[in-house]
């Protein structure tokens, strides 16, 4: 049985689905990222699948395609950018739109002209209607998976896609591109990247830690930015996250990292938080409307033998406090003595671990 692939198309027909191209390159492998489409632009043979949620697991290639007045001329396909692999994870519909969940990987390396040929020339085209030249065609669709199926990791990867994006109308004018390039583990041996589990990034408490984002310009590698662009604006979720470095910095330069150096809390049992990154204007201090904002899940874990000496602790101040106001009246027996000594334990427990009463 031949082997399926889906391919998810987004373009710059309006600002969402612009962005969403801009979000699914700047996000790290192994994030999640949610694609909608109307029932009319799913290809038939994938309704019933994708509705209940049968095609878990299939591989993914999404790209941009160029709807601009560019290539408008009757019968002439809309020209596809592959862009990234990702597996779709869940799909679900609701009244007559499609909701598909995907996990990112690796970026595409197809390249033009052989890129169409990936799409199974199954791309939208311009079609002559009674209102004149209009788009017709499937944006969600399937294709056989062939060898050109091919992807590669790291900002190289990812810079060779932002070079053949700037190429198109829909990005021709935006002032910078980004990607995370890393999130570590500082310590005095060196700094540990972290892994990705399950959509989000797992923090252990009382840690520091270190974002690292690139930015580029790829038609001002050589040009000195006159003034600053924007400020990259990091928001951390408190209180789990703190930073300990500023969480804006001015993108003054073509191209460079930012490092972004921040703490996790401590806490006692599993909690969520976030990362948010966005450019924002540096006169109006509000984001551009042209640049994605990017939401990084994020869980902090307790280390769990801190919070057991803290407990132990903790209990032992509380027995010594019933044991020896009653041992100075006259002892205490042993029975009692463990009884107290539990009861301090429970106390601890709740104390230390944050248990609460179910309602």
């Amino acid at each position: 049985m031949e082997k399926k692939a889906i391919v998810c198309l987004s373009s710059g027909l309006t600002p969402q689905y612009r962005l969403d191209i801009l979000r699914c390159l700047a996000l790290p492998s192994g994030m999640s990222i949610q694609f909608r489409y109307s029932k009319s632009i799913v290809e038939e043979n994938l309704h019933e699948d994708l509705a209940n949620n049968r095609l878990a697991g299939a591989v993914v290639l999404l790209a941009h395609v160029d709807c601009t007045e560019t290539y408008k001329k009757e019968g002439a396909a809309c020209p596809a950018t592959p862009c990234r692999y990702a597996l779709l994870t869940t799909s679900s519909r609701i009244g007559s739109k499609f909701f598909l969940t995907f996990q990112l990987g690796a970026f595409a390396q197809v390249e033009q002209p052989t890129a169409n040929e990936a799409f199974g020339g199954n791309l939208p085209r311009w079609t002559a209607t009674e209102k004149g030249l209009e788009i017709k065609g499937y944006w969600c669709s399937s294709i056989p998976v062939t060898s050109r199926l091919e992807g590669a990791a790291g900002v190289e990867a990812w810079e060779t896609l932002i070079r053949q994006l700037c190429t198109h109308a829909d990005f021709a004018e935006e002032p910078l591109f980004f990607v995370v390039e890393g999130l570590y583990a500082r310590s005095r041996s060196g700094n540990a990247r972290q892994q990705i589990v399950k959509g989000e990034y797992r923090f252990k408490s009382d840690k520091d830690y270190s974002l690292c984002v690139f930015h580029l310009h790829p038609r001002r590698d050589n040009v000195a930015v006159p003034k600053s662009i924007g400020m990259m604006r990091v928001k951390f979720g408190e209180p789990q996250l703190t930073g300990i470095t500023a969480s804006a910095l001015p993108v003054d330069s073509p191209y460079d990292l930012k490092y972004f150096r921040f703490r996790s809390g401590s806490v006692t049992r599993e909690q969520f938080s976030s990362i948010v990154i966005g450019i924002d204007d540096r006169e109006t201090g509000k984001q551009i409307e042209s640049q994605p904002e990017i939401y990084l899940p994020v869980r902090c874990v307790p280390l769990m033998w801190k919070a057991v000496i803290k407990m132990l602790v903790l209990a032992g101040l509380l027995w010594a406090q019933q044991f020896v106001p009653l041992a100075s009246k006259g002892g205490v027996t042993l029975p009692a003595s463990v009884a107290m000594f539990v009861l301090a334990i429970l106390v601890s427990g709740f104390l230390v671990f944050g248990l609460k009463k179910p309602l």
